[in-house]
């Protein structure tokens, strides 16, 4: 699947090419310090569970989570964006940008999985594994890293990402509310299995210096 700062990377496009329609407006019209955090940790939220260290227990709820978007799309996040309220406009307009950047997440994947797939299977590609004797999942993972490489090449800041991933581990009280948000889509989405809040911020953290590593790593940080 793409990497996350890649789907940092389309999140930003998104939000830039649609300037002036919405849902962008809205994106657009609250405040900076609201804005940006929301949307793109929800383009990354969808692979926390990946980071569950030491022992990646939750690895199958993050596979059952992308089996759910594979077969039902991203309407069952519509489904919960339709029935958040909060008596809080600018919590309400929070909730609904961390689902959006949620959703991208998955049209993310949906659009850039079967190109990954395909590219995998080529006869190119696995001549170069075989040469490297790669494992055919160290393979697909090298492929994901070298799409990230090829398209952050194109963004204008990707040492922005870092820094945003900087102020999110910083911010305690977003971090809580990004974890209260996906506890609450897990119950809609019947997945909790009692995951508590408190195991989500700890996987964010986890995917949050790990993200922040090898990014300092390949800017040369």
């Amino acid at each position: 699947m793409p990497k996350e700062r890649f789907h940092l990377y389309l999140a930003d496009e998104i939000v830039n090419r649609c300037a002036g329609s919405l849902p962008s407006n809205e994106i657009h019209s609250l405040p900076t310090h609201l804005r940006t955090p929301a949307f793109s940790i929800g383009a990354i939220s969808p692979d926390i569970f990946y980071y569950d260290l030491p022992s990646f227990s939750l690895s199958s709820l993050g596979n059952a989570l992308h089996d759910l978007m594979d077969r039902e799309g991203i309407s069952i996040i519509s489904g919960w964006i339709a029935q958040t309220s909060s008596p809080l406009k600018t919590a309400h307009a929070s909730t609904v940008l961390w689902g959006l950047g949620f959703a991208c997440h998955f049209l993310t994947d949906a659009l850039w999985h079967p190109v990954i797939n395909e590219l995998s299977g080529s006869r190119l590609v696995r001549d170069y594994i075989g040469v490297k004797r790669l494992s055919k999942i160290e393979g697909h993972r090298l492929l994901e890293s070298e799409l990230e490489a090829l398209w952050l090449a194109r963004s204008r800041t990707p040492e922005r990402y870092d820094e945003l991933l900087k102020d999110f581990k910083r911010d305690r009280g977003r971090l809580l509310e990004i974890a209260s948000y996906y506890r609450r889509f897990l119950e809609f989405a019947g997945l909790s299995a009692g995951v508590s809040e408190r195991r989500i911020v700890k996987c964010c953290l986890s995917q949050n210096f790990l993200l922040r590593l090898f990014a300092s790593r390949m800017l040369g940080g």
